[in-house]
């Protein structure tokens, strides 16, 4: 049997564009440069070390003020709360044959409620059967992965699990930038991505969002003053 492969984090040197990959195992840590990191893998990257400079400058403003790159598409506001899903359309001719399953990652700035009607909406453009894998809160002020010292929210957490699928080397499927073919035992092998299950384990639950406890379950929570931003800060434990 071949050994596991390490956890692959893609990073970025903002200052040289020249990424390293860091190797994770039980026994040791290495980060070396690499020069064929392909753009898909470091431009969330490099946004998400703008987002946090950014941030760092102006926590209150930075989410009515920050103006997205032109990599982004969509609706997308920074350091929001929100909820993280992650849906699979199951083919099961194409999971026989690769041994992988296709998964979208997306996001909701809503809470539970708002999170799962968001994911379940694709199944009318979806051609196969529809599963809805995971769903988990992201609260604002979060600290994300990767760059080191991103503070961010729902947004911020989407664009590192992506990157990180990337940096895995699973392929995108179609032409967005959601989709991916994975190992069919992601969300159940932690040796396949523990970086995504230790994202989903410390993830905070639904009710404990100071946001989600004040506004519901299902309210979009990019609508919130600069005040009640604050109030909901102060409310956490």
């Amino acid at each position: 049997m071949p050994p596991s492969l390490p956890s692959l984090v893609a990073l970025v040197n903002p200052w040289h564009g020249m990424a390293t990959l860091t190797t994770t195992s039980q026994r040791k840590t290495t980060t070396a440069a690499v020069g064929n990191v392909t753009p898909d893998a470091t431009g969330p990257i490099i946004e998400l070390e703008h987002q946090r400079q950014t941030l760092v400058a102006d926590p209150v403003g930075y989410t009515q003020e920050t103006k997205p790159l032109h990599r982004m598409q969509g609706y997308k506001r920074h350091n929001e709360p929100g909820g993280i899903y992650i849906i699979a359309a199951r083919c099961e001719y194409f999971e026989a044959a690769t041994d992988m399953i296709k998964i979208k990652i997306g996001l909701a700035y809503k809470g539970k409620q708002g999170t799962m009607e968001r994911a379940l909406e694709h199944k009318t453009s979806c051609p196969d059967n529809l599963e809805l894998m995971n769903a988990f809160a992201v609260d604002d002020m979060t600290s994300i992965p990767m760059p080191e010292d991103t503070i961010g929210g729902v947004h911020e957490m989407e664009r590192y699990l992506h990157a990180l699928m990337v940096a895995y080397g699973w392929a995108h499927i179609g032409q967005g930038t959601e989709w991916f073919a994975v190992p069919s035992d992601i969300l159940t092998n932690p040796d396949k991505c523990p970086e995504l299950i230790k994202v989903i384990a410390e993830a905070p639950r639904w009710n404990e969002v100071t946001c989600f406890q004040r506004l519901g379950q299902n309210t979009n929570t990019t609508k919130r003053s600069a005040r009640e931003k604050k109030i909901d800060r102060a409310g956490r434990v």
